[in-house]
């Protein structure tokens, strides 16, 4: 997992990357995409969607997550598109 932050320690943004072939559980990423959406931040997958928890259990085709506070999300998704390149 990679954070970036202010020199005072708090986050501007964070990426998950779990091992190939996990699958993420809406349990554990539904609770932390509430709060950082309702403090102005963004949640995407890798590809800049949005997660989508009504799909069940698992949150299908995410291989990745990006967690900013919104200002950095485009820079850090775009980041992430050239290091997969």
């Amino acid at each position: 997992m990679l954070s970036l932050y202010y020199p005072q320690g708090a986050a501007e943004g964070n990426l998950r990357l779990p091992a190939a072939g996990y699958k993420e559980k809406t349990w554990d990423q539904a609770p932390g995409a509430h709060f950082i959406e309702e403090a102005g931040g963004r949640i995407t997958d890798l590809s800049g969607n949005d997660l989508d928890f009504r799909q069940g259990r698992f949150l299908i085709n995410v291989t990745g997550i990006v967690a900013s506070n919104g200002l950095l999300h485009e820079d850090i998704l775009k980041a992430v598109e050239a290091a997969r390149q």
